[in-house]
């Protein structure tokens, strides 16, 4: 049995590159695992020419989630390269910033961003910057003739940089290597018991961790196909569904709520959906979804880091965000002692937050993150004293309960006390969710196995 500390998705690409097996499902069209590995061959091949050995080896992506996507992820593990999934929603000199940031020295694109490109110093020449519905692309991909990798790739190469959410100036690019990517594939793949007979639907763009760690790398993992859509779209997610025959769903909270505002069916439930993995979906969309598809939601907090993961219970009061570990504590930032426990009033309102809203902080960090792409002063400010501080502000209650309070710069201290600075965002408590309205509804499937720790990112 291979050592899964050393698997490299290299390794896992290369085993099944005589896989007949269905890897990539979009639309009409149907690519097996062989098919992948010849396309990223040939992809690698391409960059081996363009290679700049004297700069960094990274291939900024800016695409839909088209085949081609998945072909450079596929290329660059192979030829242990890196992916930077440039986020789209970016414009004018922030999109270039994140270009420039990351060092990428090629970089792929469609038609139809080629404008958002225009004018933006990005630091990459215009004579490497390929476009995949370009006039002479296919040509040139179809020139190259795959050949055996030409450098040996190893667990602890780095495979992704992707970008933090950003909610205080430009998102921070985090390091993601070849062993860790493979490892939360094969985790994912574990607990959501992946086998032949599944799909994975991954809706949200190839940028997002959601699609790459919970979806494609889990999909990889257990050799099942991926299925997805250029862009997402909440009317159509049932209906792919059903035709990619798809069992496993990807998500954001918005994703849930997007789809949940679509208009109700009578045969909702009547697809082969069984289960749905993801983060930030509200109490009432984790419900309301799984009723209304027949299917088991599995919801957890963790940081995009991939360290922090808070699991939610079906016998948690309501607003709260789950249990952790018991390395994971609520600390004092100032004092890094650990926060008292939250008193209630009457009204179900938080008493006492000055003193019980603290950090969020496994104190016992094993693994995981990996560090900022060429930002050691957040790097740092994330490990302190052997701590692991997410950012992310919290309080417990007496029974260890976690609440979610914000992110560290949405509180403001004064005279030493914690105030929100957005009112009304604490969660009051009300009484516990009951038995016939858990925040995880099975389907009658296969029994699960422990709920993955899922995040604004991916379970880790």
């Amino acid at each position: 049995m291979p050592d899964l500390a050393m698997t490299t998705v290299a390794d896992l690409l290369r085993r099944r590159s005589a896989d007949d097996g269905t890897a990539l499902l979009l639309g009409d069209q149907r690519w097996s695992y062989s098919q992948l590995v010849e396309e990223a061959s040939r992809r690698a091949a391409l960059f081996e020419e363009l290679r700049d050995g004297d700069r960094p080896p990274h291939v900024g992506v800016l695409l839909d989630n088209v085949p081609d996507y998945l072909f450079w992820l596929a290329a660059t593990a192979l030829s242990g390269a890196v992916v930077v999934g440039v986020n789209a929603t970016y414009r004018g000199d922030q999109l270039g910033q994140l270009i420039r940031h990351t060092d990428c020295q090629l970089l792929v694109t469609s038609s139809g961003y080629q404008p958002l490109l225009d004018g933006v110093d990005t630091g990459v020449a215009a004579d490497r910057v390929l476009v995949v519905d370009g006039p002479d692309y296919a040509a040139r991909v179809a020139r190259q003739r795959p050949l055996p990798p030409a450098r040996p790739v190893r667990a602890e190469d780095l495979f992704l940089l992707i970008f933090t959410s950003g909610s205080t100036g430009l998102p921070k690019a985090v390091r993601c290597t070849q062993g860790r990517f493979a490892r939360t594939g094969a985790h994912v793949a574990r607990i959501a018991e992946l086998g032949d007979g599944d799909a994975v639907y991954s809706p949200l763009p190839f940028f997002h961790s959601s699609s790459l760690f919970t979806g494609w790398s889990s999909a990889l993992n257990a050799g099942i196909p991926i299925a997805t859509r250029p862009k997402f779209s909440a009317s159509n997610t049932l209906p792919d569904i059903r035709r990619f025959g798809a069992t496993m769903i990807t998500y954001t909270g918005k994703v849930l709520n997007y789809i949940l505002a679509t208009p109700d069916g009578p045969d909702d439930a009547d697809s082969p959906l069984r289960l749905a993995i993801g983060n930030e979906a509200s109490v009432r969309d984790i419900g309301v979804f799984a009723r209304r598809f027949g299917c088991t939601v599995r919801d957890s907090y963790g940081s995009t880091e991939g360290v922090v993961i808070v699991r939610r219970d079906p016998s948690m009061p309501a607003g709260a965000l789950g249990t952790a570990d018991p390395t994971v504590r609520v600390l004092d930032a100032q004092t890094g002692l650990e926060c008292p426990p939250v008193t209630f009033g009457p009204d179900g309102r938080p008493t006492n937050l000055d003193e019980a809203v603290g950090e969020i902080v496994e104190t016992v960090p094993t693994g995981g993150f990996e560090g900022y792409y060429r930002n050691e002063e957040a790097t740092r400010s994330r490990f302190r004293d052997g701590r692991y501080w997410s950012g992310d502000l919290a309080y417990r209650d007496a029974d260890g309960w976690l609440y979610f309070a914000g992110r560290s710069n949405e509180w403001l201290r004064v005279d030493g006390e914690n105030f929100a600075a957005a009112p009304g965002s604490i969660p009051r408590r009300s009484t516990p969710s009951s038995p016939s309205s858990p925040t995880s509804v099975p389907n009658g499937g296969r029994p699960s196995s422990g709920s993955p720790g899922s995040c604004r990112s991916w379970p880790a």
